[in-house]
């Protein structure tokens, strides 16, 4: 089908009519300059609960080196533009896609991103509603030592936990585009359909079982997670909750000084915050000396700690210090501190 001018309003009537397959035209921009466009389309996925088309799009110079209307260059070859689900609704769109007609064309919900999350959202639920984790399984040492530091990370840094994202980002790494097709088609039995065929392919490649391997693992590891940020938050008082208070009491500051006292003696230290966000500041209750300067302070400091706690080398032992501060103001005052104030 060929038309002179293609606005918005005539592709999205191309969109919803499957009679047509091919569209031919004049696409203006949101500067009104004109591109020809022919625009193709592919039935992939039919007698499911959707119906599923690729729409392939093909722009041409503005330049018109053509006989007639229907340009033409066999170097010209069609790209991928967008899945379109029961003629209407549009997802996995090229950037050229979301571009067409000013932008107005796009959808939120059809960009790239938001079908992945999708896919594993719902990957992750049908996971989280089949995997039986047995007590023995969560006590595992190492299983909840990661699940700690990625507590620690969540609530007192406010990290984004994205090992959901990652790992399935890899599995899926193992499937061609069907897989899009396919959750987009039938999207109640996609991941019951998924992780069957992974524990065939592991098991297959990496002799061991998925939904009972790695998606286990996932699953036991978020749960501690979430069990342990539930104790967090159930105590205010725990070291975790107190740090995550320092945090967000020097949150608008560069720099603070921190007050170190022990045995009658005390030194008061310039401390860039970004070197509090730290795990070891939480895990190990310690930081580093190498953000002080100049070099002769970070080595009074060191050799003041040291002398009262030698095996810890380069690090500053929380309890030693007192308070934190900023100009005349205290913003933290230390509840785990075991000096003596001077």
């Amino acid at each position: 089908m060929y038309l002179e001018t293609i606005d918005e309003k005539a592709f999205r009537s191309f969109l919803s009519n499957p009679a047509i397959s091919v569209l031919d035209g004049n696409v203006l921009d949101k500067h009104h300059n004109s591109n020809f466009y022919r625009f193709v389309r592919v039935p992939l996925s039919d007698g499911g609960e959707h119906h599923v088309d690729a729409i392939f799009g093909n722009m041409y110079s503005t330049y018109d080196l053509a006989l007639n209307a229907h340009r033409f260059s066999a170097n010209g070859n069609l790209e991928f533009m967008a899945y379109l689900v029961d003629y209407k609704d549009t997802y996995y769109e090229s950037y050229e896609f979301r571009t067409l007609f000013g932008g107005s064309i796009s959808t939120e919900d059809g960009s790239f991103h938001s079908v992945r999350n999708g896919m594993t959202k719902a990957l992750h639920e049908y996971l989280v509603k089949t995997t039986v984790l047995e007590p023995e399984y969560l006590e595992d040492p190492d299983r909840n030592k990661l699940a700690y530091v990625m507590a620690v990370g969540k609530y007192v840094y406010g990290e984004e936990d994205n090992k959901t994202e990652e790992t399935f980002s890899g599995y899926f790494k193992r499937f061609d585009d069907t897989l899009t097709v396919e959750f987009l088609a039938n999207p109640s039995h996609w991941a019951e359909n998924v992780v069957a065929e992974l524990d065939k392919r592991t098991e297959q490649y990496d002799g061991l079982n998925f939904s009972t391997g790695s998606g286990k693992d996932l699953i036991a590891v978020q749960h501690l997670v979430e069990q342990y940020i539930k104790q967090f938050e159930s105590n205010p008082n725990c070291w975790e909750s107190e740090y995550k208070k320092l945090l967000d009491a020097v949150s608008g500051c560069k720099n603070v000084r921190l007050i170190l006292e022990w045995n009658g003696k005390q030194l008061n230290v310039q401390y860039s915050v970004s070197s509090l966000k730290l795990y070891q500041a939480v895990t190990d209750k310690q930081i580093s000396v190498f953000p002080i300067s100049p070099i002769k302070t970070r080595n009074e400091v060191q050799k003041f700690v040291n002398s009262i706690f030698p095996k810890v080398g380069y690090s500053i032992p929380i309890k030693m210090i007192s308070r934190v501060e900023s100009g005349r103001k205290v913003l933290w005052e230390n509840p785990c501190f075991e000096g003596d104030r001077k």
